[in-house]
C-alpha cells in the first residue's frame, strides 16, 4: 500500500512539474502571438493532466485513511499540499484562459473597426436626431422632477410657517395665563394680610372697649 501511495504521489508531482515547466510557458507564448488553435490545444492538455491529478488525489485519500496512526498525519499533509498545488494550477489556467478570451475579443473588435464602412449622411443625421431627442426627453424629465421637488419644498415651508404661528399663539396664551396666575397670587396674599389686620383691629378694639367699660364702671361706682 505504501508503494502504491508513493507511486501516485510521484506520478502526480511529475504531472504538476510538466504543467508548470512546459505547458504554462507554451500557453503564454501562444496567447502572446495570437495562435488560438494551439492555445486551445494546450489548455485542453492542461485540463486533462489536472483531472488526472485530481483522480490520483481521490485514490490517495483512500490509501491515507488506511495508513497507520503514526504515518497518517505525514501522508495527509503530503496529500493536502498536492491538492493545494493542483487548485493553484487550475486558478492560473483560468486566468490565462481569461486573458486569451479578452485578447480574442480585442482582436475581433479591431478587425471589425478596420473593416467597418461608414454609414451615409442620412443615417448619421437620423442617429444624431434620435440622440438629441433622447437627451431632450431626459432633460424634460429632469426639469419636471425638479419642479415637483420645488413644489413639495414650498408646501413643507408653508406648513412650517403655519405651525410657527400656532406655536406663537400658544406661547402668548401661556404667558397670559402665567401673568394672570401671578396677579391672582398677589391679590390672595393681600387679602390674607388684610384679614389678619382686621383680626388684630377687632381683638384690639374689643380689649380697649373692655378696659373703658371697666374704668367707667369703677369711677361711677
Amino acid at each position: 500500500m505504501s508503494q502504491s501511495l508513493d507511486s501516485l504521489f510521484n506520478s502526480s508531482n511529475i504531472l504538476i512539474n510538466d504543467i508548470q515547466e512546459v505547458l504554462f510557458p507554451r500557453l503564454e507564448s501562444t496567447i502572446q502571438i495570437g495562435d488560438q488553435n494551439n492555445a486551445l490545444t494546450v489548455e485542453s492538455d492542461i485540463e486533462s493532466k489536472l483531472k488526472q491529478i485530481e483522480t490520483n488525489c481521490d485514490k490517495m485519500d483512500i490509501y491515507v485513511n488506511k495508513c497507520g496512526p503514526n504515518d497518517r498525519p505525514q501522508q495527509k499533509m503530503r496529500l493536502d499540499q498536492l491538492r493545494y498545488d493542483s487548485r493553484h494550477l487550475l486558478s492560473s489556467l483560468r486566468n490565462l484562459h481569461h486573458r486569451r478570451v479578452q485578447r480574442e475579443r480585442e482582436e475581433r473588435e479591431r478587425e471589425e473597426l478596420l473593416t467597418r464602412r461608414f454609414t451615409t449622411n442620412t443615417e448619421t443625421n437620423i442617429a444624431m436626431d434620435n440622440y438629441f431627442q433622447d437627451e431632450n426627453s431626459r432633460l424634460n424629465s429632469f426639469h419636471s422632477n425638479l419642479d415637483d421637488m420645488i413644489s413639495s419644498g414650498s408646501s413643507i415651508l408653508s406648513g412650517l410657517r403655519d405651525q410657527r404661528g400656532v406655536l406663537k399663539g400658544a406661547q402668548k396664551r401661556l404667558i397670559d395665563i402665567g401673568n394672570t396666575l401671578g396677579l391672582s397670587n398677589t391679590v390672595m396674599r393681600l387679602i390674607e394680610k388684610r384679614g389678619k389686620g382686621d383680626k388684630y383691629i377687632l381683638f384690639g378694639g374689643m380689649i380697649v372697649f373692655t378696659i373703658l367699660m371697666l374704668l367707667i364702671w369703677k369711677y361711677l361706682t
